[in-house]
């Protein structure tokens, strides 16, 4: 069944399932992003070395966690995007400019992320280091980086899901 997301935007719609599917992968972004404020609170309050702050979930920080995690993050921004109708032109024109671009830019700064975490993954199964530095890492300490990247996934993902109405809609299903 397809629901209107709003009433201040009347033609978009989403199925329930998307709706579900956006309040889920929302809270999962949001722990992995307080998980690297806790590594980020371990190393510069606690003075652990970077190498050794691995926050609550220790053994959840690989590289093969975090690529998998990023990808399928982006998959289900994909999803959302595709499920919502945003694709279409007729959607586009509906919706507020900044909510559209808003989105748009969500996706390809998430797209960036992930090819950051393709450039360590790569590294990884070539040298074995563990954290790898990636393409940005080069120059900013990866730690800090991350949680910047996922900071503002997370922040960029919850303008979204207000934006377009999901939060009503979430509450309203529950």
């Amino acid at each position: 069944m397809r629901e209107h997301l709003t009433k201040q935007v009347p033609g978009v719609f989403a199925p329930v399932w998307v709706v579900y599917l956006f309040a889920s992968a929302l809270l999962f972004q949001s722990f992995h992003t307080l998980e690297h404020l806790i590594q980020l609170y371990q190393h510069a309050v606690l003075g652990i070395d970077i190498i050794h702050a691995h926050g609550l979930l220790f053994f959840f920080d690989t590289e093969w966690i975090h690529f998998l995690f990023n990808t399928s993050y982006l998959t289900c921004l994909f999803i959302i995007f595709f499920g919502i109708g945003l694709h279409k032109k007729k959607v586009r024109t509906i919706l507020p400019t900044m909510y559209a671009a808003g989105f748009i830019f969500l996706i390809g700064f998430e797209i960036w992320h992930v090819m950051e975490h393709v450039t360590r993954l790569y590294q990884h199964l070539d040298s074995g280091c563990q954290p790898c530095r990636g393409i940005f890492g080069q120059l900013v300490d990866v730690l800090y980086l991350h949680t910047f990247y996922n900071s503002t996934v997370s922040i960029l993902s919850l303008i979204t899901f207000f934006n377009f109405g999901f939060a009503k809609r979430f509450w309203q299903l529950l």
